[in-house]
């Protein structure tokens, strides 16, 4: 097949000239059918649908994890950047591995040339995580589902104030919801909201105009509004193996959560670190974007609402009505115990993160989610671009009927703003006398009939 494209030597070229192709590495392999292969130092596996890494980088992770013990104060510079950089190296498929960070590169921003880098015991926190990620490594390998993000199987936009968090999460049809405490089985469809209401102590710490000298942002409230968002999602739907659609209108949070790490060092790297255990330990894959402030009213009056849960419910029923009932759920007193530890700068116990959701409803043999929809293929609108072999005269179009008002809080205006890739057609505009005696031109000359474009589709709402 290559030789029918680039010509193979014969006897009247020079004898400097070769084969196109490397004899050499035909001979070790490469250009082979195979369902299991290293690329890039990874080996990807598309039957078992897994990546992991090769033996030689598991051993050379180790041993750099090795070279640094416990009681280790300082590193030399450059010594420590490349261990940051081994680490992010493997980083890329190890679900969790991204927020487990902050502290090791704030130890760079804080060096002296003349110096060696001092090392804090939040640094070596995360590299024992670190150790703990490597043997998890040698257990089972990465699905590529845990790394590649897919079609949203929940849009969830959330909200903090000073009096709470709160947000509402509205499944997709192809998630499975999670039997309820009495052990029955909740409506796949129903919309989700909770809320979670701050102590006065964190009240009192919080930054405002009246008190400038508090230690908690309003920032620090929205990281860890997520961290609440995210515990609710996996405990109300099935997720493993899902993608996450997170929506917040506090910028920071927007860039912690995409970053996984940040350079201050109160707050934030430890909702970060423990955000990276939770999606660790829940095996999904989280998606952040911004909503502006007027747009989120939802997560907005569920953050700010002091009555009990009825008038919660009552409110939300009335105000914001869907097509299916409200159902409220409430974050659990060990996992609130450990939110306001951290907001406190207190230690901690992280096995609230690790709260075993129950088992999600049982399909039957018809309806409609007998049969999951494959999330490999992600949701696309089909090309509006007219084909070039259209045939269409003006007068033989008629206006669009005006399409119905969406309400303000439709979930469907709050789905994810943009989609896969879709295929374009040969031309990117209309067509005219000059375009195509210039396809024309370059189609004789390549002898091919040019290539096929793709371009983003971008859906507003």
């Amino acid at each position: 097949a290559l030789d029918s494209i680039f010509r193979p030597p014969d006897e009247h070229d020079s004898s400097h000239r070769q084969h196109p192709l490397s004899q050499k590495k035909l001979r070790k392999g490469d250009c082979c059918w195979a369902t299991k292969q290293e690329i890039l130092r990874w080996i990807v596996n598309t039957v078992a649908m897994t990546i992991s890494l090769p033996q030689k980088r598991i051993d050379k992770l180790r041993a750099t994890l090795a070279s640094i013990p416990v009681t280790q104060k300082r590193i030399a510079a450059q010594r420590w950047q490349q261990v940051i950089g081994e680490l992010r190296s493997v980083a890329i498929a190890l679900p969790g591995a991204r927020g487990l960070f902050s502290h090791m590169q704030r130890a760079l921003r804080d060096k002296d040339p003349r110096v060696r880098i001092k090392m804090s015991a939040k640094a070596h926190d995360e590299l024992n995580d670190f150790r703990w990620l490597q043997k998890e490594v040698c257990k089972r390998p990465t699905r590529i589902q845990e790394v590649v993000p897919l079609e949203p199987s929940a849009y969830r936009p959330h909200d903090a104030s000073g009096i709470g968090a709160g947000g509402v999460i509205f499944p997709s049809q192809n998630v499975r919801p999670r039997l309820l405490e009495d052990g029955t089985e909740p409506d796949g469809s129903q919309p989700v909201l909770w809320r979670a209401l701050f102590p006065d102590e964190i009240r009192n710490r919080l930054v405002s105009d009246r008190n400038p000298t508090g230690t908690i942002t309003n920032s620090d409230l929205e990281l860890v509004g997520g961290l609440l968002h995210r515990e609710c999602a996996v405990q109300c739907f099935d997720l493993t193996e899902r993608t996450l659609h997170s929506e917040t209108d506090n910028t920071p949070t927007l860039f912690w959560e995409r970053k996984g790490s940040t350079s201050t060092a109160s707050i934030p790297p430890t909702v970060l670190r423990a955000e990276a255990l939770h999606q660790r330990y829940h095996r999904y894959v989280s998606r952040n974007d911004f909503r502006s402030g007027d747009t989120n009213t939802l997560a907005d009056t569920a953050s700010r609402f002091e009555g009990t849960d009825t008038e919660l419910l009552a409110l939300f029923d009335s105000s914001f009505p869907q097509t299916k009932p409200w159902r409220l759920w409430t974050p659990s007193p060990d996992l609130l115990s450990t939110v306001i530890s951290i907001l406190l700068e207190r230690k901690h116990d992280s096995a609230s993160l690790f709260n075993e959701p129950r088992p999600p409803t049982r399909t039957g043999k018809s309806g409609t989610l007998s049969a999951e929809s494959s999330l490999w293929t992600p949701f696309s609108q089909r090309s509006k671009t007219q084909s070039q072999f259209s045939k269409s005269l003006r007068f033989a179009t008629d206006a669009e009927p005006s399409l119905q008002t969406a309400s303000q809080f439709d979930p469907e205006r709050l789905k994810m703003p943009y989609a896969r890739l879709a295929k374009r057609s040969r031309a990117w505009g209309p067509r005219t006398h000059d375009s195509t005696r210039l396809e024309n031109r370059i189609s004789a000359s390549n002898g091919s009939s040019g290539c096929t474009q793709r371009r983003t589709l971008l859906l507003t709402e």
